[in-house]
Order: C-alpha cells, then structure tokens, then sequence
C-alpha cells in the first residue's frame, strides 16, 4: 500500500489502481492556461486536508493552475446493485428526463 499526496490530498491505493493524465490548453477570463485532468480508477483511500476520508473507486483531479484544483469521486460500494435495483434506477431516469422535456415543451 504505497501512500503519496496530491494536491494537499492524502492518496493510498487499496488495490491495482491506473491512473491517467490529459493536458490541454483553457482560455479563462481570456487568459489561456494549460489544464491538467488527473483520472485515477482502482480502489483507493482519500484522506483530505480537513482530515475526512473517501474510500472510492474512481477519482478525479482537475489542475486548473493558479485557479486551484478540483476533485470528484466514486464512493466505493461493497456490494454491486441487483438487476432490479438497476432497473429502478433507470427508471427513476427515464421518468426525471420525461418530466424535463414536457416541462421544456419538447415532449
């Protein structure tokens, strides 16, 4: 379990974790900046300055240089959802996305 810190974040991988990074240019308040977005997939313990901690499966960092950084993650789930749960999920989707567009008056 190798522990290391990014961005003020304390990071210990749990298991075989792949990360990847993208560079790319961003124009912010007309000022172009190059930005980096961290992905980090395999589970992982995240430990934040403020002393709370993530267990999650998936994690991104988002370098926006002087503008600071941003972080996203995926809880870890011990057990995966059953069909049915699934289901109800994509449910649940469907009717929120109906109720969008009707209230747009697409639909």
């Amino acid at each position: 379990m190798a522990t290391k810190t990014m961005f003020g974040v304390q990071v210990t991988d749990l298991g075989n974790v792949i990360e990847t990074v993208e560079e790319h240019m961003e124009t912010v308040r007309g000022k172009p900046f190059r930005a980096k977005l961290y992905r980090r997939n395999g589970l992982a313990q995240y430990i934040e300055r403020d002393g709370s901690v993530t267990l999650a499966d998936s994690a991104c960092f988002y370098d926006c240089g002087s503008d600071g950084v941003s972080r996203s993650y995926i809880s870890h789930r011990d057990e995966l959802p059953t069909e049915e749960e699934k289901a109800a999920g994509r449910k649940l989707i469907q009717e929120a996305a109906t109720r969008a567009m009707v209230a747009a008056g697409i639909w």
